[in-house]
């Protein structure tokens, strides 16, 4: 275990983010044992399941550009037909008769698959 002093710490705060072993931390005028310090490794689990579950993803020819633009239209295009059949539906009467559909136009053709 390597001895060090607050005063190298704050002066080298490198030494704790490259921790491998223990350190005792020394008030050097007091010379007294201020503090243990452990490094604490935390295992990345990524690393172990990419490895585990490589074999099972299915690689796309599709760019992620052009999925992203897709899924962003499919929700433009949910939104604004249930904006106009809201729409619809309170324009509309009880009594008088049977609802029609709402015609839904087509604006830059973004409705169109």
């Amino acid at each position: 275990m390597n001895v060090i002093s607050v005063g190298e710490i704050q002066k080298n705060t490198k030494i704790l983010s490259n921790l491998n072993h223990g350190i005792m931390v020394m008030d050097k005028r007091a010379k007294k044992q201020i503090a243990f310090i452990y490094p604490v490794k935390k295992n990345s689990i990524i690393k172990e399941l990419s490895g585990v579950y490589a074999k099972q993803i299915k690689k796309s020819k599709i760019k992620f550009k052009d999925i992203k633009e897709q899924a962003f239209k499919a929700a433009l295009k949910e939104k604004y037909i249930l904006l106009v059949c809201e729409e619809f539906l309170k324009s509309a009467t009880i009594g008088s008769g049977a609802l029609a559909p709402p015609i839904i136009p087509l604006k830059n053709n973004i409705l169109q698959n």
